[in-house]
Parts: C-alpha cells; sequence; structure tokens
C-alpha cells in the first residue's frame, strides 16, 4: 500500500513539473502555512500507512468534503506544501499532491483539490470550500 501511495505521489508530481510554464516554483503557497501556524492535535495526525511519507509534525487535518472524502494539509520531507486526499469509498487509496503556489492536483476519479489562497484551476465560487482551506470539485 505504501508503494502505491508513493508511486501515486511521484506520479502525481511529475504531472505537476509537465504543466510548469516556466515559471519559478516557491515551496509552499503564500498563505497555505496559516494552517501550519496552529498548534498540532490529536485529530492531526496522519493514517499510520500514510505517516511516513511525510513530516508527521507537520499534519493538520483540514476536514470531510460532502462526499465523505477526507482531507489533511502535511509537508514532505522537504518542507513543500502538500494536499493529502483520503476517499470514503477506498481510504487505503490515498493521494498526496506536492508542490508550490497554484498547487492543484486531480485524483484519478476527476475530483480537483488545491488551496483555497491560491487556486489556479478552480473557481471558489464553483468549488466547495473544505475547511476553510481547500477548494474541491467534484466531476
Amino acid at each position: 500500500m505504501r508503494h502505491r501511495a508513493a508511486v501515486l505521489l511521484v506520479t502525481s508530481a511529475v504531472a505537476l513539473l509537465a504543466g510548469c510554464s516556466g515559471e519559478s516554483v516557491v515551496a509552499d503557497p503564500p498563505s497555505a502555512d496559516v494552517i501550519f501556524d496552529r498548534a498540532q492535535q490529536s485529530a492531526d495526525l496522519l493514517p499510520a500507512d500514510v505517516a511516513s511519507l511525510y513530516d508527521g509534525d507537520s499534519s493538520r487535518y483540514v476536514g470531510e468534503d460532502s462526499a465523505g472524502d477526507r482531507y489533511w494539509a502535511v509537508k514532505d520531507q522537504s518542507a513543500t506544501a502538500c494536499i493529502l486526499h483520503l476517499p470514503a469509498d477506498d481510504p487505503e487509496e490515498y493521494l498526496g499532491f506536492c508542490g508550490g503556489p497554484g498547487l492543484s492536483g486531480e485524483t484519478a476519479a476527476g475530483i480537483v483539490v488545491e488551496y483555497a489562497s491560491s487556486p489556479s484551476q478552480l473557481d471558489p465560487d464553483s468549488a466547495e470550500l473544505v475547511g476553510d482551506t481547500l477548494l474541491v470539485k467534484r466531476p
């Protein structure tokens, strides 16, 4: 399972980099750090099978969308901001998206997720706001 998540994480990073247009990439979206400013609570802890892929001290639970999928803001081992998605119908198929400003990721099911502070693909008026931190749009 960890291997599959790592492959998905690497695949997501490659897809993000392939779409870059020569803009400089900053480690974190400017206001994505706000969620990391609060103290970590027990609810913020990542599921055990995912924790080793990220900086566990940085994980912050964002919330659940209307379909029951759960999301965390977390930093990877190099302190880059990430979004972790765990689908309600298959919580072992988690997927992480990591990157800089305008971080946006899409699951195999077509769910688009990005930080609400720096949306690049989603219109805040037509996407669901999860935990005041993420925008989520389902197909």
